[in-house]
């Protein structure tokens, strides 16, 4: 049976047991069209080989006319690629081809792990409206997706395709070179920084003081992280008025008692790069209500001596189409009914 067939028939059996589990025949439908994309995009361009052992002529001793030795390449438990070799010699022509021929299935096992990733991620978000990513973009993505082997990356590879299936464009062609050259070190440290983020990027600076600065210093160079120091907020609140910040379900808000002067609030924080805003939302993650507390707080204190300035927390009831906050009145902080 060709190895095209074989391909075929598990893209069979995986969107028919979908298609029983989830009853929704459309989306099945979209998602056979992706991964049939995945696997053409695959097979056009090279045959895959499943041959592992390969005979060549020992051209360098020619002690026997036509005689041939047996290279293996086999690879081992710790996802090394080895060599099994008898022989004194080693043709360089040889081994790129016996390279290539052991990278195309694991480029096959590649696609078909970020493919099982992506398909789990669709059905838990009971996502109905799949969008068909840009041919540009799904070329590249198929094509860098295929040399990604840690199971950590392939999980955020397969959110990324999510991310621009459910919004088109949300993911440009930067943030996946950047995605494919990070590690699971790498993505370990950016989940625990990530969490401290604000929706505009932005991660206070006091958050960032249990940091290990090797890793936030690695963050920039990878281009997750802008600039080596700290970048200040201003929010600027002319007399009689008022200013909010809003994080998840919650809303500081900060009056400007004066009726003649201009008061100024700052507090110092690192950004995320636009590529990392990316793939946080690609995530799906957000600084939590505990966090984004102990955020305000820090602010009230910094400028408690100030007395023209008011702080007080309220959680939100909804947000309207033209981004009116309505919150309750209650202070969390504990103040009186603003």
């Amino acid at each position: 049976m060709s190895c095209f067939s074989l391909l075929l028939i598990t893209v069979l059996i995986v969107v028919i047991t979908l298609d029983f589990a989830l009853k929704k025949h459309d989306q099945i439908w979209q998602l056979l069209e992706i991964i049939l994309s995945f696997l053409s995009t695959i097979l056009a361009s090279s045959t895959i080989s499943f041959d592992i052992a390969v005979k060549m002529q020992n051209s360098a001793t020619n002690e026997v006319s036509g005689s041939s030795v047996l290279k293996q390449i086999q690879q081992g438990d710790n996802g090394n690629i080895s060599i099994i070799d008898n022989s004194k010699h080693n043709d360089p022509e040889f081994l790129i081809t016996a390279f290539q021929e052991q990278l195309l299935p694991l480029q096959k096992e590649n696609i078909k792990n970020i493919a099982e990733i992506f398909s789990d991620q669709i059905k838990k978000a009971g996502e109905n409206n799949i969008q068909q990513p840009n041919l540009d973009f799904f070329l590249k993505y198929m094509n860098e997706g295929s040399l990604i082997t840690e199971q950590d990356i392939q999980t955020i590879w397969a959110k990324l395709l999510v991310q621009e299936t459910k919004e088109q464009g949300s993911i440009s062609k930067l943030t996946l070179d950047i995605v494919k050259n990070m590690n699971s070190n790498d993505a370990l440290f950016f989940n625990e920084m990530a969490k401290f983020s604000f929706d505009d990027g932005s991660i206070f600076a006091n958050f960032c003081t249990n940091m290990n600065f090797v890793n936030l210093t690695e963050m920039q160079d990878i281009g997750l992280l802008k600039g080596n120091d700290f970048i200040e907020q201003n929010i600027e609140i002319t007399p009689n008025e008022s200013t909010h910040v809003i994080q998840p379900g919650l809303l500081l808000l900060i009056k400007n008692k004066s009726s003649t002067a201009t008061h100024k609030i700052q507090w110092g924080c690192h950004m995320l790069t636009k590529a990392g805003v990316e793939i946080r939302n690609a995530l799906n993650i957000s600084i939590s209500k505990a966090d984004f507390i102990e955020f305000c707080k820090a602010i009230r204190n910094q400028y408690s001596s100030n007395k023209d300035v008011l702080f007080s927390l309220h959680d939100i009831n909804f947000i309207d189409d033209k981004g009116n906050v309505n919150y309750k009145t209650n202070d969390l902080f504990g103040g009186e009914n603003v």
